[in-house]
């Protein structure tokens, strides 16, 4: 699992970014209407609406939001990108629905700090002041990775998609797992990834990487569906699933889009993109 790989120590700390924003902007009147894209019960829209460079319209696709007495905050990760609270500690969370998708991705992370993934939203009782956010770069390729690998599974046989996103045993969740943690390994430090502008050709490539060795993933990828009930003659391995990738325009669309949210906060304001 990924809490093993330190996975922490590798993000970008956005100290403030919510601090500086609080403060700054006049609380609405009583009744008013909510802000563009804030929820009626969190009217003031803390984030700018998308606008200006395609780095400022990336950013502004993470929807801050506060209710009209600044006690509670909600926040919408439209990037595709992956974000960590660090501070508050111990801060409780309430998840406004999840993919199953999603939710697979969030057991195999088990963070020990609250994580939203790209496509989450979430009500934080605590001041929008209070909170200091980031996105992390391992979280982000390992999610990228996750939901391609998933989606593969899926290609041979919807059940086993099914069974690797939703039970928490199994060959199929096995797969999923064994194949995420190998294909993460074989990428190395996920920054000089995302710093390319388009990380999927050395997700692909990693993941090719997996499938010429005896990591376990190919066996645990056959096995998963053989178990499924694929004929032997039916059955594509790791290996041919994961050349697939290169024709997925999906894919390679939401890996630069993750890659365009880590430079908008990377890069210091003014700088020329």
């Amino acid at each position: 699992m990924m809490r093993r790989r330190g996975f922490l120590s590798a993000a970008l700390l956005v100290t403030g970014l919510l601090g500086a924003l609080v403060g700054r902007m006049p609380s609405p009147p009583a009744g008013a209407p909510a802000d563009e894209g804030c929820p009626s019960a969190f009217p003031h829209r803390l984030t700018p609406t998308p606008s200006g460079s395609l780095y400022d319209r990336s950013l502004a696709a993470f929807l801050v939001c506060t209710d009209t007495h600044g006690t509670r905050t909600f926040l919408s990760n439209g990037t595709d990108a992956v974000w960590v609270v660090r501070a508050p500690k111990d801060i409780p969370m309430q998840r406004l629905g999840s993919s199953s998708l999603t939710a697979s991705f969030l057991r195999y992370v088990d963070s020990p700090v609250p994580v939203l993934p790209a496509g989450v939203s979430v009500i934080v009782p605590r001041s929008p002041g209070t909170l200091e956010l980031r996105i992390d770069p391992l979280l982000t390729v390992a999610q990228l990775a996750h939901d391609e690998i998933a989606g593969s599974l899926g290609d041979q046989e919807e059940g086993l998609l099914n069974a690797a996103l939703e039970q928490r045993s199994g060959r199929a969740r096995a797969a999923l797992l064994r194949c995420t943690d190998a294909v993460i390994a074989h990428l190395g430090d996920p920054e000089p990834v995302l710093a390319t502008g388009d990380p999927a050709p050395a997700i692909g490539a990693a993941a090719s990487e997996v499938a010429a060795t005896t990591s376990g993933c190919g066996a645990a990828w056959r096995e998963a569906k053989t178990a499924a009930f694929v004929s032997s003659e039916q059955i594509t391995s790791f290996a041919y699933d994961v050349a697939r990738w290169e024709d997925d325009s999906t894919f390679r669309v939401r890996a630069v889009s993750a890659s365009i949210a880590w430079w908008a906060l990377v890069t210091p304001p003014g700088t020329p993109r």
